[in-house]
């Protein structure tokens, strides 16, 4: 009973020091007034800022779970050059991910996962261009792809372009989600209203049905490539 009560104080003053801060620190003209210092930075040595906005952002995707990234980069610096930075690092972490599988984990991997590697393996030998290209334009989850992609067969080569190439449709969309954004400095002017645009409701309404139109397209491939498929035989 002493510890349940010594551990919601311990909570409770946690979110009383997090508060305090976030008000004494995250207030919203404080945020504003950074953001337009990170934007003058962005626009006034626009190479280095984007060379350290792809480290970051390869760094940051080595790590499982840390969605939300290329939003926030279409946001900062655009459309191309935030579908630039989120593909070649995506590829680049990608590739550590397949060769930290392949000569450190692969042994492990195979012991813990077995069959299903096995599995994988066997689509991998017999169609492993058109297997990593639709696993990419399915979004299967980046991490589980780039470990399972280094501990079977595949050539770094192929998983390399295959995710480079597969990743920019859906990067494109959510880049293009963060690009119609609005500034802080907009929303601090306009209120609410500005976060409303078309082009943001357009990039929204794609996003949601882009997945659908894509499992579509390669279930017409995979149909089209296989002898026999929806002829009920």
């Amino acid at each position: 009973m002493k510890t349940r009560l010594l551990v919601a104080i311990a909570f409770a003053a946690l979110g009383t020091i997090i508060w305090w801060l976030a008000r004494e620190h995250l207030s919203l003209e404080r945020v504003v007034e950074r953001e337009r210092t990170l934007r003058a930075q962005i626009e006034s040595q626009p190479l280095l800022a984007w060379a350290i906005g792809f480290v970051i952002y390869t760094l940051v995707s080595l790590f499982p779970g840390t969605s939300g990234k290329s939003i926030i980069c279409g946001w900062l610096f655009g459309l191309w050059a935030g579908l630039a930075m989120v593909t070649m690092a995506l590829t680049s972490a990608g590739c550590a991910g397949f060769l930290m599988s392949r000569y450190l984990l692969q042994d492990w991997l195979r012991t813990r996962l077995g069959e299903s590697l096995d599995l994988v393996d066997r689509y991998v030998r017999a169609e492993g261009t058109f297997v990593m290209l639709t696993v990419r334009l399915m979004h299967v989850p980046y991490t589980l792809v780039n470990y399972s992609a280094g501990a079977s067969s595949l050539a770094l080569r192929t998983f390399a372009w295959t995710t480079l190439v597969g990743l920019i449709p859906s990067t494109m969309i959510f880049v293009g989600v963060g690009a119609t954004l609005p500034t802080l400095t907009e929303l601090l002017e306009r209120g609410v209203r500005g976060v409303f645009r078309t082009e943001l409701l357009a990039a929204l309404i794609l996003m949601g049905i882009a997945p659908l139109v894509v499992r579509w397209l390669i279930k017409q491939v995979h149909s089209a490539r296989t002898p026999g498929a929806g002829n009920g035989s």
